[in-house]
């Protein structure tokens, strides 16, 4: 019997969806990642992002580790940008 996926989150493209999928496998949390939008199609990036699902029975650790990747990533500040 496949273990039921559950919807994690919507990444902004392929580097993020890569980067985040790398981070759940160190932890040992398989992610699949499926494309929305038909972006390869006509060359460009997914319009409308790459969803990562991983297994529900992990769900809780993966949202607990990209809570924690998302805490410490800042929006640059205005005054700093040169």
């Amino acid at each position: 019997m496949e273990e039921q996926e559950k919807y994690l989150y919507t990444a902004l493209d392929e580097v993020q969806a890569g980067m985040l999928t790398d981070m759940l496998a160190q932890e040992h949390i398989p992610c699949v990642i499926r494309h929305k939008g038909v972006g390869y199609i006509y060359g460009g990036d997914f319009a409308f992002g790459v969803e990562l699902y991983v297994p529900a029975a992990a769900y809780d650790e993966a949202k607990a580790l990209l809570d924690a990747f998302f805490s410490q990533t800042a929006e640059p500040d205005p005054d700093d940008v040169i």
